[in-house]
């Protein structure tokens, strides 16, 4: 079965993918934010044994993607780069990981790798134009980070979830982030506490002025949002979550957010939005997204989800929709 997989946006056009399952390729498509009820066909088509989808990221110049595949042998992946105008002709094949998380900054050419997942991971990067494109290779000095989920923007590689100095020292959940290029070393935004108790979950959503960051409390089984102030975060201390925005850990779809606000679902299923400094009451209802996928991107102008239709006896998918709400 194929599925729709993935989201990302440019200043004109909403991207995203569609999986293969042995017989039919695995396929990008590009749909401009101007379109209604439009057909499509894909912009590139990869193996039709692609069965995943990796990072998906794009700028008006440049988009960079992932399709990979699982095996007896494990995950396997591909990053490959594109001018989103004619990304046929114009693709690039980079390197080939295991399922380790990926993040890629389309406006700088770059891609990080966290290799190694465990109590801490060794970043790993990749540049157009230079050997590291198609071989992933490790900074020096060593770059070691915080293994879990992964972001590129802005000149820096951010990272959320669990790390250790050692194995003697516990392991707790932190925010941190390091340039792009490895020098001045890694800087913690914030440090939740022990891994035991709180777990971080992808995305983590960086704007020009802070990062959001979404943190699972494992014992309470509920799943909330961070803001953090760009550069300095609050440091090795603990992070308040954003009020309003503590869901049921069951109920956790994903989120998108710019320097005014923050969009989620909430346990009944629905869109709603909470300003980046938290919900003073209730958070704003914006629209259903009982049927939505797990992505989530916007922009100033409107916000655009998937929504998948499926066979009410079955349960199966029958077909899926890209969905545009004005903010």
């Amino acid at each position: 079965m194929t599925t729709a997989t993935g989201l990302a946006l440019n200043s004109t056009t909403v991207f995203t993918t569609v999986t293969g399952n042995g017989t039919t390729p695995w396929s990008l498509y590009a749909v401009p934010k101007s379109a209604t009820n439009i057909t499509l066909s894909p912009i590139l088509t990869r193996r039709a044994g692609d069965s995943s989808t990796g990072f998906l990221g794009a700028s008006d110049t440049t988009l960079f993607g992932e399709s990979g595949y699982t095996s007896q042998g494990g995950s396997v992946f591909t990053a490959f780069s594109c001018n989103p105008s004619n990304c046929a002709s114009t693709v690039q094949d980079w390197y080939t990981t295991t399922s380790d998380p990926t993040a890629c900054d389309p406006l700088t050419q770059q891609c990080f790798d966290e290799a190694g997942a465990g109590a801490s991971s060794t970043i790993q990067f990749a540049k157009q134009g230079t050997p590291s494109q198609t071989a992933l290779q490790s900074f020096s000095p060593v770059l070691s980070m915080a293994s879990g989920a992964i972001a590129a923007s802005g000149g820096f590689v951010y990272t959320a979830g669990y790390y250790a100095i050692s194995s003697s020292n516990p392991t707790n959940s932190v925010v941190q982030r390091a340039s792009e290029d490895g020098t001045g070393g890694v800087s913690t935004l914030a440090n939740v506490g022990l891994g035991s108790l709180v777990a971080f979950n992808a995305p983590i959503i960086v704007t020009p002025t802070r990062v959001y960051a979404v943190a699972g409390d494992i014992n309470a089984n509920t799943t909330g949002l961070i803001s953090l102030s760009l550069p300095n975060g609050v440091g090795n201390s603990a992070p308040s979550f954003l009020a309003g925005t503590m869901v049921s850990t069951n109920s956790w779809i994903t989120a998108w957010g710019d320097d005014t606000g923050i969009y989620f679902a909430n346990n009944a299923g629905q869109w709603v939005m909470c300003p980046a400094a938290g919900c003073t009451g209730t958070p704003t209802v914006m629209a259903d997204a009982t049927a939505a996928e797990p992505y989530l991107v916007g922009d100033a102008q409107a916000i655009y989800w998937i929504n998948v239709s499926s066979d009410p006896t079955s349960g199966r998918a029958t077909g899926f929709s890209l969905v545009k709400l004005a903010r």
